[in-house]
């Protein structure tokens, strides 16, 4: 026996349903996607699949040093767990994941634990988590924001560039390669500055309403090889501290 059974006329998304087994065709617009899985999807997976032991995947997103010593921090922790773990390199990050199921959560627990420790120095983000992202979504209560970077070239701008538009609608956001001493007028509202101070160090500042908070950023990448890298590094971690001081 077929049958179709529809999901949102609206949007062309159908279920065809043959014997035991149900095919979901929906539309290619990741925003109508999403609606069909916001109206009707999340919940019917939800209640199809009540039964079965759920897998459950938590991740760490590492700075400042090389896969090979994270994975012998990992390994030193799980020993004897049991637990699946994979790392994957998105410059300059080391994300680490774990892998278990719910039935396993207790016996896990202490394991999740001691990673943590093992990993707590050098864990900057969690489960997922962007740093452009959360950056932006801190800059939504400021209608002024002023960002100047003479220190990454275009890294800073193109880690930006993707979430402005989903966060800063109807704000003024100015992005300059210039030095704040080098503009004729003092810029106002929120004013975030990265800027080269050797090689490997940079400072990242913030101002507002007359306070300044400033801090040095430095990388343990110092070869030539590892100049992009080395940039890289220090834009996630001006991210990081103005996420930090931003109210």
């Amino acid at each position: 026996e077929r049958m179709f059974l529809p999901l949102n006329v609206k949007r062309n998304g159908f279920c065809f349903k043959n014997s035991k087994t149900e095919i979901y065709a929906l539309p290619g617009p990741p925003r109508e996607i999403q609606a069909i899985w916001d109206d009707i999807l999340e919940k019917r997976f939800a209640e199809k699949t009540a039964h079965i032991d759920r897998a459950i995947t938590r991740s760490w997103d590492t700075l400042g040093m090389g896969e090979s010593d994270v994975a012998l921090l990992c390994e030193q922790a799980l020993r004897n767990s049991g637990l699946e773990i994979g790392y994957r390199v998105h410059l300059p990050y080391v994300e680490v994941k774990v892998s278990y199921f719910a039935s396993q959560a207790s016996q896990a627990q202490p394991y999740i634990q001691a990673l943590e420790s093992a990993l707590g120095s050098i864990t900057f983000l969690r489960d997922g988590e962007d740093a452009a992202k959360i950056f932006i979504q801190k800059l939504q209560s400021q209608n002024k924001v002023s960002l100047h970077d003479t220190c990454t070239g275009a890294v800073l701008l193109n880690r930006v560039i993707p979430q402005l538009s989903l966060y800063l609608s109807g704000k003024n956001f100015n992005f300059s390669t210039q030095e704040k001493s080098e503009i004729s007028q003092a810029p106002d509202g929120l004013v975030l500055s990265l800027e080269r101070v050797s090689e490997h160090q940079a400072r990242a500042t913030i101002e507002h309403q007359g306070s300044i908070q400033e801090t040095l950023l430095e990388s343990p990448f110092k070869t030539q090889t590892m100049v992009a890298r080395s940039t890289q590094y220090l834009t996630e971690l001006a991210l990081l501290f103005w996420i930090r001081e931003i109210n």
